[in-house]
């Protein structure tokens, strides 16, 4: 009979010692505490203007870091799709080809222009119809 007149109290007691803390919001406008895609995962579009390419490539990365293709790539006579020359590239093709002309190009999808590299990551994506799909070459 004491034993539950107790429990209702030892209940009030103890739950007046777990706050949550102060109900009162803090004074300012309200600010966003999210972070953008970039600062969670920086990223380089592939194209001319941020990885372009020279007399054998038509794109060339040289920085190490993550990169995404935001289209298709045809080959050209002659020039690899996407040279490589740095470590440590992730290159996500996002579900996008890499194609080349077939036998009349002479070159790769990927071509890895230094045959010291290392952490080199393709995810997500087709290299077909290139005379060689993925090759190492000294520069």
């Amino acid at each position: 009979m004491k034993l539950t007149r107790l429990c209702p109290v030892a209940v009030l007691v103890l739950s007046g010692s777990t706050l949550a803390g102060p109900l009162i919001p803090p004074v300012g406008p309200i600010a966003s505490t999210m972070r953008t895609l970039q600062q969670v995962e920086p990223r380089m579009p592939i194209g001319l203007d941020t990885t372009p390419g020279d007399a054998n490539s038509t794109f060339k990365i040289t920085q190490p870091g993550s990169y995404y293709l935001t289209g298709n790539i045809v080959g050209v006579v002659g020039k690899s799709g996407i040279e490589i020359a740095a470590s440590g590239v992730t290159i996500d093709l996002g579900g996008f080809n890499l194609s080349g002309n077939g036998p009349s190009v002479v070159t790769h999808g990927i071509n890895y222009s230094v045959a010291s590299l290392n952490s080199v990551t393709l995810l997500n994506g087709t290299i077909s119809n290139w005379a060689g799909t993925a090759s190492t070459s000294a520069a």
